[in-house]
């Protein structure tokens, strides 16, 4: 109630249908850190590797329609 305000890092966990908050410090913090970041990025890559494979099969598709058109036939 006196003082400094100061800041503590937690974590919200929900088991069982109930909600606790978990205090985080040292190592645990760099930790959770260095996932957090790592999972973001890994977030980040899968959305680019969604775009090129739907550019992918754009593309693939209209190859087979020009092959179509062209009346090629493939074995």
């Amino acid at each position: 109630m006196r003082g400094k305000l100061h800041k503590q890092m937690c974590i919200a966990i929900t088991a069982g249908g109930k909600k606790r908050l978990r205090s985080l410090r040292g190592r645990e913090l760099e930790k959770l850190e260095k996932l957090t970041n790592f999972h973001r990025g890994f977030r980040k890559a899968r959305v680019k590797f969604i775009e090129r494979t739907k550019e992918i099969v754009k593309l693939v598709n209209q190859l087979e329609e020009k092959m179509i058109k062209k009346g090629a036939k493939l074995k």
